[in-house]
């Protein structure tokens, strides 16, 4: 926390002291809420006083991140103002309804009378503090809640058969989505097998993988078993000339540790 008085004290000099949050209030951005206010405070005497708006704890909402708050002290020099109009009771519901609060329209209404001449603030974040204050407190409130809401993992709705439009066009999934890129930039159709994998749980996907890297590099646990090595040329060994197309560039992927079988690269390696 952080406090720069302006200039002396004097013994004849009211005091304004206003605490708030700058950015708390989930609907108008330029208003902040009142945590407190305590006019009349003379010089000399920090207990007396009267106080208009009662004091709540920081309620930073979960999941908003760090919250701005702010005192700051004003110096009345005509004497006491009328602040009947920021009247507030104890807070008893939504803060933000209750306790809204421009810094900017109340100094402009009291510039005349306010001269600001201190200033701290500090910043806090949620804690379990915060979830018991509502319900002990503001039980006719539920503590508001947020939560990032992340994109779908998922590409487009699977096409039974995702046809390209034509040769001299890019080639798309019919919802927009690129099928593939080869190393010209341009679209192409992939392989049904890649095409699907799409679609597939992850956790089958890296079950799979983790299967055939077990199986590649022996059982770990087993000190009889010396761990296998990955070929020094893996693309010498022959392929079964008569499997599929698709298999064969999957097994050229699985040798060289590409796509999704870059997890197969063991910890001898």
């Amino acid at each position: 926390m952080c406090f720069w008085p302006l200039g002396p004290p004097h013994p004849l000099r009211f005091l304004l002291v206003v605490f708030s949050v700058l950015n708390a209030h989930l609907v108008r951005t330029l208003v902040s809420i009142y945590c407190n206010i305590c006019p009349e405070l003379a010089d000399g005497a920090p207990k007396s006083g009267d106080l208009v708006v009662e004091y709540s704890p920081p309620l930073p909402y979960q999941g908003t991140g760090f919250h701005r708050y702010v005192f700051v002290l004003y110096c009345q020099e005509k004497g006491p103002i009328d602040l009947s109009q920021e009247q507030r009771g104890p807070l008893k519901n939504d803060p933000a309804r209750e306790r809204s609060f421009s810094t900017a329209d109340f100094y402009r209404s009291h510039q005349d009378n306010l001269t600001p001449a201190g200033l701290a603030f500090f910043q806090s974040t949620w804690d379990p503090s915060v979830r018991a204050y509502f319900r002990e407190k503001l039980t006719d409130f539920s503590e508001p809640v947020f939560e990032l809401e992340w994109p779908s993992p998922l590409p487009p709705p699977q096409s039974r058969f995702p046809e390209a439009n034509s040769w001299h066009h890019s080639r798309r999934h019919p919802q927009g989505l690129p099928l593939a890129t080869n190393r010209f930039g341009v679209h192409e159709d992939v392989s049904f097998d890649v095409y699907l994998d799409r679609y597939r749980d992850r956790k089958e996907l890296n079950t799979e993988v983790v299967r055939a890297r077990l199986a590649a590099e022996g059982n770990p646990l087993n000190a009889d078993e010396p761990t296998r090595q990955k070929p020094q040329f893996p693309l010498a060994l022959p392929i079964e000339p008569q499997m599929p197309s698709w298999w064969r560039v999957q097994e050229r992927q699985k040798r060289l540790r590409q796509g999704r079988w870059q997890a197969l690269e063991g910890h001898q390696d």
